[in-house]
């Protein structure tokens, strides 16, 4: 089994996830050759929204969280052809198989190995994962790993034919073949960029899904706390404590599907999902919580706020 992290400070969001089956590659930059374990860390601004299959929609409240989570727990261990069925005979998976198409709609990639000699690319979770790093079921040497920034900076052709310009939108991820570690860790989406900066055209390939798989392929928010947040109170649990009393949710409890069908936990699933001829398919079996520096109360006597603490969560996925 390997876990999955998402690491809220700061209005941020981040997530790790670790699986069961890991990623060989015969170079560094090589195809996939078979599937296996892996980790990965996520990002923010609605990354899970806009994925241009039709898929059902669900009530942005709590328990539309956990229809939605319950959904998608649904599709994780179908097969591509199974998953078209339940869905309605439409395809999930995505239209962006081939990592070219980065190049096609304006993003430039960029790798920065450990140590990091780009200061502007270095992980921006700096030390919150180390505890996570040291599991000894899950171990992460960050020595190996390895940023992949990748930019929408490039003028590009829009599906109509006219000339597109970027948007500066972003996405910023930690690559970890040997350990089968992916941390999704800094991401700005061009729809985002666009609303916040007012430049630019969304390019059609801009979901983090899509861009996490392709940094992977290469390479070997405050809303989200909320849910997280309401998941624990229902569960009875006062605290988001810290790693050494790490709170557990089974992936078929009401708090598990609630997180799952979160915005980052549906970026997740979406990334599982949409890519199962190359992945493999693969099932979340459970989502871990903790703070990564002090535990946070949520009674209500906290000088803390939710989005102020740096709140994880780790998603375990295995092969369904």
């Amino acid at each position: 089994m390997s876990p999955t992290i998402h690491s809220f400070r700061s209005g941020t969001l981040r997530l790790l996830f670790l699986y069961l089956s890991l990623f060989h590659f015969a170079t560094a930059f090589g195809a996939v050759l078979t599937p296996a374990t892996r980790n990965a860390l996520s990002s923010r601004h609605d990354l899970g929204k806009r994925v241009k299959q039709p898929f059902p929609s669900f009530p942005d409240t709590y328990e539309g969280r956990v229809q939605k989570g319950q959904y998608l727990k649904e599709l994780l261990p179908l097969s591509p052809t199974q998953a078209q069925e339940f869905n309605c005979g439409v395809t999930v998976a995505s239209p962006f198989q081939n990592s070219n198409e980065m190049i096609r709609w304006g993003w430039s990639p960029t790798p920065n190995p450990y140590p990091y000699m780009m200061s502007s690319h270095r992980p921006a979770c700096k030390d919150a994962l180390d505890e996570a790093f040291k599991d000894p079921n899950y171990p992460v040497d960050p020595t190996l790993n390895m940023v992949w920034h990748v930019l929408h900076d490039r003028p590009f052709k829009l599906a109509n034919g006219q000339l597109g310009q970027p948007t500066l939108g972003k996405y910023s991820n930690v690559v970890n073949p040997e350990d089968g570690a992916f941390i999704f860790d800094s991401n700005f989406s061009p729809s985002w960029a666009k609303k916040e900066i007012g430049r630019g055209d969304v390019p059609d390939l801009d979901t983090v899904s899509d861009i996490a798989h392709f940094q992977w392929k290469i390479g070997c928010p405050a809303k989200g706390s909320d849910i997280v947040v309401e998941a624990l109170r229902r569960g009875g649990h006062p605290k988001i404590p810290t790693w050494n009393e790490r709170i557990t949710f089974s992936m078929d409890t009401e708090e598990g599907f609630a997180i799952l069908g979160s915005v980052h936990g549906a970026s997740t699933a979406w990334m599982l999902i949409q890519h199962k001829e190359e992945l493999g398919t693969k099932n979340i079996k459970e989502v871990v919580i903790w703070a990564s520096y002090a535990s946070l109360d949520l009674t209500g006597n906290s000088t803390l706020k939710p989005d102020q603490a740096h709140l994880n969560l780790r998603f375990t996925i295995v092969d369904a």
